[in-house]
């Protein structure tokens, strides 16, 4: 079995060498050459039929420190590599990509094997690419073609200067862009083409104090000309361009480059496998200074076609950021149905409970609640010390637009009591309502409105037992009423884990206080309230998306705990082991 040293290396590409002439190269060589020196690397040299002639194509085989748990590195040297370019699976740093290394097991015990496969694989790459065999791969790996540099750096924008929100088919000439003032995580352009998403993003924007403008970009609609590398873009191959697009396009590009608003850029449709990209290039700006002319004599057009054909337009590929590509990425698959939860109660629960529900990467949440979020709240709250002294919901409306600018949250710094009676549409434009107030009396009241027909939402309400000795959820289905024989005569709930005894003896230990009137706090843990919501998640997804009764569900703590503290346990919670789900 291979280990990671260089001797055992040297030993696998010598014995390569018995069947190809491959040459392991010096310490020296391997360092002027920029590889790593930790790295073993040989040279080999192939014989491929070029044109029925007979040509050498060298490579470089690194075989890094950790190889065999690493695959093999193969890279052309710059001779071949300009004998060869350009064929599919070699980029322009001259590697020759062999497989998707995080898809492929390594039999690490037969290394000489592993060496010898890639090695084949590679032959194939280049044989394949010599005949103009795989050139339709080129298609398949358009989009790392078009951001590979071919003249140095300077034909192409650093991919993270350009976000794109831009998802639905663009039927308009132009698309907004936002142009901000200073970069922001090294964004520059934000390609907009949905009005509530592109206001969305102002109001992020605006939120982080980002000063920006809003521009025009040109569409020139899909181009499919542009099959194989260099994917140079030359004012003359623009120009090609144009005469390929119809007359109504052709003179908005004109007019659009012509007119003194700088930088000018241009979008363009490009469909790889199966998925649409919007891909483009820009000008920060066009000189003048022709010799010879007058600068008004002269408009831009005509400079960049007639002095200036040779030079690059800079092309760029803008990073997609749009809710389908997060939640294929998230999920696999793109949800057909958009969400909106409206949560009331942003306290340890409720602001824990937010993660779980941020999880479904809903479009919308709606925030209620009129505390500012102090100093001793931050031990189980799930934003920092980074937010006290602020409204909990403006604290969440900066924690989750920083965490995606195209979700909605909108925000009431005030009393649910007083949403329902004022702007009960605020509650019922919702898929659900998730209460975390752990307050009876408003609980009550929120029944009722449900129970007459106000409140016409799915609701959860969300609640927990001191030291978590349990965690409750009353699910209501608003098309089933639900009568609240769950709670005794003390108004005590059904399901309590704690005994009634020690609830109606008020037993100090149930509810802590620090110092004076209404300093008393309930006490848990930050952990217990993560398993309580955990363990609970799965049960509200399958509630949110199916048609079911109401339901209790009740989350049972570690009853061990609550017994060492001598805190008596209901029947009930006798009646269920600690740690489950009811």
């Amino acid at each position: 079995m291979l280990t990671n040293n260089r001797i055992t290396a040297k030993q696998i590409l010598q014995q390569l060498s018995t069947v190809e002439k491959t040459t392991i190269l010096s310490s020296e060589t391997v360092k002027k050459l920029g590889f790593d020196i930790e790295d073993t690397v040989a040279k080999i040299t192939l014989d491929f039929i070029f044109d029925k002639e007979i040509k050498d194509v060298f490579l470089h085989i690194v075989l890094k420190k950790n190889f065999p748990i690493l695959l093999p590195l193969f890279y052309l040297t710059k001779e071949s590599y300009n004998l060869l370019k350009y064929i599919p699976h070699v980029d322009s740093n001259r590697l020759v990509c062999t497989y998707e290394t995080d898809s492929i097991i390594i039999d690490q015990k037969d290394p000489y094997g592993v060496l010898n496969e890639s090695l084949i694989r590679v032959k194939k790459i280049i044989n394949e690419g010599i005949r103009k065999e795989n050139f339709d791969d080129f298609e398949e790996e358009f989009l790392a073609y078009w951001n590979d540099q071919y003249n140095g750096g300077l034909d192409c924008v650093n991919i993270v200067n350009f976000l794109s929100l831009l998802h639905k088919e663009i039927k308009t000439e132009f698309v907004d862009v936002l142009l901000l003032k200073q970069k922001y995580v090294s964004l520059e352009y934000i390609l907009c083409h949905d009005i509530d998403e592109e206001e969305e993003f102002k109001l992020f924007l605006d939120s982080e104090k980002i000063k920006f403008e809003t521009r025009k970009c040109l569409y020139l609609g899909e181009i499919n000309f542009l099959k194989t590398p260099p994917f140079t873009i030359t004012n003359k191959v623009i120009d090609d361009i144009l005469e390929q697009v119809s007359p109504q396009i052709k003179v908005s590009y004109i007019k659009y480059i012509n007119n003194e608003d700088f930088p000018k850029i241009i979008l363009f449709k490009k469909i790889v496998n199966t998925e649409t990209y919007y891909l483009g290039w820009y000008y920060s700006s066009i000189s003048k200074k022709i010799p010879g002319f007058r600068k008004e004599s002269l408009n831009n057009f005509d400079i960049l076609k007639n002095n200036l054909s040779t030079k690059f337009a800079k092309r760029f590929t803008p990073k997609r950021f749009t809710k389908e590509r997060l939640r294929k990425r998230t999920s696999g698959i793109i949800l057909s149905s958009k969400n909106s939860f409206c949560v009331a109660g942003l306290g340890s629960i409720g602001s824990n409970l937010i993660y779980f529900l941020n999880a479904m990467t809903p479009d919308e949440l709606k925030l209620i609640d009129y505390d500012i979020l102090t100093e001793e709240n931050i031990g189980r709250h799930l934003l920092g010390f980074e937010y006290i002294s602020n409204y909990k919901t403006k604290s969440f409306f900066t924690y989750l637009k920083g965490k995606n600018p195209l979700q909605k949250i909108t925000t009431k710094e005030a009393s649910i009591i007083d949403i329902i009676n004022e702007d009960i549409d605020f509650i019922n434009n919702n898929d659900a309502l998730f209460i975390a107030i752990g307050n009876y009396n408003v609980e009550q009241f929120i029944i009722e409105k449900i129970n007459s027909g106000l409140i016409k939402v799915k609701c959860f309400i969300l609640w927990v037992e001191p030291y978590l000795a349990g965690g409750h959820c009353i699910y209501i289905n608003p098309k089933k009423k639900i009568s609240t024989n769950f709670y005794d005569a003390n108004c005590l709930f059904s399901q309590n884990i704690i005994s009634d005894k020690e609830y109606i003896k008020n037993n100090p230990k149930l509810k802590l206080i620090e110092a004076g009137c209404q300093s008393g706090f309930t006490p848990y843990s930050q952990a217990n309230v993560t398993i309580f919501l955990s363990m609970l998640y799965p049960k509200l997804i399958k509630l949110l998306y199916e048609n079911h009764e109401s339901k209790l569900i009740t989350w049972v703590g570690d009853k061990k705990n609550i017994e060492n503290l001598n805190i008596e346990i209901s029947d009930f919670g006798k009646n269920h082991k600690s740690l489950s789900i009811i």
